[in-house]
């Protein structure tokens, strides 16, 4: 495994939205009575998921290497496409996208997501 591009196994984390237009993908973890912030991932231009709906834990990674996930994808891994390792515990799953971003704030459960604005496609 490469270098943790997120590294947060004392979170929880779910799917929290997703657009098939934009192919986008939104995980978050909420705040709650221990936690002040909320954290949002949002993947873009997203091409393949194996995920568990609900990560305890998430620590992320760029899959290196000859990927039989990549292989599998074809002509949808052309491009600037990045295998993203996910790994909850003992689970490991992973997204195929063109890039993520992400953002901590201190925003309520419902909130919309400066990555993800009220309205666009959920």
């Amino acid at each position: 495994m490469s270098e943790y591009l997120i590294d947060l196994p004392d979170r929880d984390f779910q799917i929290w939205a997703y657009s098939v237009s934009m192919g986008r993908l939104l995980l978050r973890s909420t705040k709650n009575e221990v936690l002040s912030t909320r954290i949002d991932i949002l993947f873009q231009d997203v091409r393949a998921i194996s995920l568990a709906a609900s990560l305890p834990g998430l620590v992320m990674s760029e899959a290196v290497g000859d990927l039989g996930v990549m292989k599998s994808l074809g002509s949808y891994s052309s491009g600037k496409a990045i295998c993203y390792q996910i790994q909850s515990g003992s689970y490991f799953g992973h997204i195929v996208a063109s890039a993520f971003v992400h953002n901590e704030d201190e925003g309520e459960f419902f909130d919309p997501s400066v990555l993800w604005p009220s309205g666009f496609g959920v």
